[in-house]
């Protein structure tokens, strides 16, 4: 059975040209076209490494904030020597270790992505990561390794 035995968060910045942030707004909402402007960014990835050597990753898009790092950091130790196939039970325990930071249990670790049916589903980026191991693993299960 795979154990977590590694967590990894890379912090990188980048320019990102003819984009700016409108003086009156804040966030990802403020951020609009601007001829010629240079927005500096910083940004992370999640790497989850088991101890059979099965390996997760995600990249952070644009509300990969600084908030949303403090709140990865802050989880990131919880992971170690668990099974990353119980993603649900993980998932339900870093939504109630999160909750009395954001009020939803829903925090900015999460992302969006359309579901089977259409619907918005929100997910941890951290659990993004558990899918991407199980999804490597499914070739050594059916012997395409």
């Amino acid at each position: 059975m795979s154990k977590i035995d590694r967590v990894e968060i890379h912090e990188f910045s980048f320019e990102v040209r003819n984009l700016g942030v409108r003086p009156t707004a804040a966030g990802v909402a403020g951020m609009s076209y601007v001829s010629g402007g240079r927005l500096k960014t910083k940004r992370y990835a999640i790497r989850i490494r088991t101890n059979d050597g099965l390996q997760g990753e995600y990249i952070t898009h644009w509300v990969g904030t600084p908030a949303s790092l403090g709140q990865t950091r802050m989880l990131a130790p919880r992971l170690i020597g668990r099974d990353p196939e119980q993603r649900e039970l993980i998932y339900d325990d870093l939504k109630h270790a999160i909750k009395a930071y954001d009020q939803h249990g829903s925090g900015s670790t999460r992302y969006r992505h359309l579901g089977p049916r259409g619907q918005h589903v929100q997910r941890f980026g951290i659990e993004s990561c558990l899918v991407d191991s199980a999804a490597a693993f499914l070739p050594m299960l059916y012997g395409r390794a």
